[in-house]
């Protein structure tokens, strides 16, 4: 079920659980980039307050974001990021109860390209299908927990 409320393309389920962790993943089309400096430090603090973690990966124009946090909590990001001129075509991925957190000491991190991260999209974004906006929600779930490992992030 849906929550009537929530703006957006799709909607997360209403509380059902409310201890629980849950993930959210959405893809949304990146207004000026030159606002990316002022998403990182005003969702960092946000986050942190609503004890929500998460990372941002940017790559070609795209956001890809993975939320974590009680369910609440990522409701009420996910309403304020689909009010935000900033993202472009919202689309939620996946929302789901987790065990545990894949960026669980960062209020947000934003991925930072190289060789290494690069292999790791592109194994799991074969040719012809390198807009990340098109990824769909296994491939976003496993590609974010194949580069938590990484070391190329930017953590606050």
């Amino acid at each position: 079920m849906y929550q009537a409320a929530l703006p957006g393309p799709a909607r997360p389920p209403a509380d059902t659980a409310p201890a629980m962790t849950h993930r959210l993943t959405y893809v949304s089309r990146a207004g000026d980039l030159q606002h990316l400096r002022e998403i990182l430090e005003t969702s960092r603090v946000r986050n942190a307050e609503a004890g929500i973690t998460g990372a941002l990966c940017l790559l070609d124009g795209v956001y890809m974001q993975c939320l974590e946090g009680k369910l609440p909590a990522l409701q009420e990001a996910y309403r304020r990021i689909a009010r935000d001129t900033r993202h472009g075509d919202l689309r939620l991925l996946k929302l789901e109860a987790v065990q545990r957190r894949y960026f669980e000491h960062w209020s947000l991190a934003l991925l930072t390209w190289t060789d290494e991260t690069r292999a790791m999209y592109e194994f799991f974004m074969p040719e012809g299908e390198h807009d990340l906006y098109d990824i769909d929600a296994d491939k976003a779930s496993t590609l974010l927990r194949t580069l938590s490992q990484s070391k190329n992030w930017l953590a606050a």
